[in-house]
């Protein structure tokens, strides 16, 4: 069998990833609507790192603490074969829409920067 261990620690990180893509994608739509680069924004630096880590402990509340997780997958477990499938569609197609959009937000931030000819 796989270990469990690895299964919860690639979720929460792919969690957190997709948070993070989430601020970054928010962060390029804003310089693009307003103009402003990231330079511009004294607290980005920092909030940033700020903000990963809060995310990374409330993640970490939300399914490690207490073993939440176990709950968590043991509902999951109880699923039928044919919901557990259309779960896992829509997962892959909020990973998938969450990608494209920070693609899209990178493009838009390119096309509203003046780039040195």
């Amino acid at each position: 069998m796989y270990s469990k261990w690895w299964s919860e620690w690639k979720a929460l990180t792919t969690i957190i990833v997709m948070e993070i893509l989430a601020l970054f994608s928010f962060t390029f739509y804003y310089q693009a609507f307003t103009g402003k680069s990231a330079n511009e924004f004294t607290w980005f630096k920092t909030s940033i790192w700020t903000v990963s880590v809060i995310l990374a402990i409330w993640n970490w509340y939300l399914f490690e603490h207490q073993d939440k997780w176990k709950g968590i997958v043991e509902e999951f477990d109880k699923l039928p074969k044919k919901q557990n499938r259309i779960g896992s569609f829509i997962v892959l197609m909020v990973v998938l829409a969450s990608i494209a959009n920070v693609v899209f937000s990178i493009y838009t931030l390119s096309q509203s920067v003046d780039l040195p000819e």
